[in-house]
């Protein structure tokens, strides 16, 4: 090999190495940008999300307690507390109007054309099972039985959650639906046209966890009300913040 083509060989091997490296450098750096949007995803949504929703719940308590009069909810003014014990010892998030991104952000959020606490029809509710708080993550472990207690400004409510039809011992009491069945927050769930006259609870949420293929659906049936001032239900029974 003559000595022009030693140098142009050797040329040619120190540009390849420089792309290799540059395209290395590359790809380590989307990694890491990567990672550093799945902590934020992750992490620091969840923690601003619970630093907002706690502020919620308190701004709440104290206009019930200062008996202040509010009108009809608009999207995104907080309306109740809600509770289920099987989701944490101490799980109460801010119940907000409205199941947009910016309403869910702030809490669990109220179908707006769905019946209100304690109503006679649907009281149907949605939460994120992932990222800005994820109230909702673990809500594929509520069993049938378990108890949801909605709070509003002068009433307590108990639901239970129904088992599906035909379900066995250790069933789970969730089922899973299209995300464009809306028939699961009409006033009958599942039932078009039907005039309601039961007292329900519709709990909706993503499914899988980390996607949206389809919608993990929780029925209830209200068990029990209570009126306030007083204590809390006796279904209460776990450690409030």
């Amino acid at each position: 090999m003559t000595g022009a083509a030693a140098g142009q060989l050797s040329s040619w091997r120190r540009r390849r190495h420089l792309l290799v490296r540059s395209t290395g450098e590359v790809l380590i750096t989307l990694g890491v940008l990567a990672l550093l949007m799945v902590i934020y995803q992750v992490f620091y949504t969840n923690f601003e999300a619970d630093r907002r929703q706690d502020a919620i719940k308190g701004d709440l308590r104290e206009s019930w307690a200062q008996q202040v009069v509010a009108g009809a909810p608009v999207k995104g003014d907080a309306i109740g507390i809600i509770y289920i014990e099987r989701l944490g010892r101490s799980w109460e998030k801010p119940l907000v109007e409205g199941v947009g991104l910016k309403q869910l952000a702030r809490g669990v959020g109220h179908f707006p054309r769905s019946a209100q606490p304690g109503q006679v029809g649907n009281f149907a509710v949605a939460g994120h099972r992932a990222t800005q708080g994820e109230p909702f993550a673990y809500l594929d472990r509520v069993l049938a039985g378990d108890r949801v207690v909605v709070e509003t400004r002068s009433q307590w409510f108990v639901y239970t959650i129904d088992p599906q039809p035909g379900a066995q011992p250790g069933d789970p009491a969730y089922k899973l639906v299209d995300p464009s069945y809306g028939e699961v927050v009409l006033p009958v769930p599942e039932q078009p046209g039907v005039r309601p006259t039961e007292r329900r609870i519709t709990l909706v949420t993503c499914n899988p966890r980390w996607g949206s293929s389809t919608r993990l659906i929780l029925y209830g049936t209200l068990a029990a009300t209570y009126q306030k001032p007083g204590p809390p239900p006796p279904e209460l029974n776990y450690t409030r913040t």
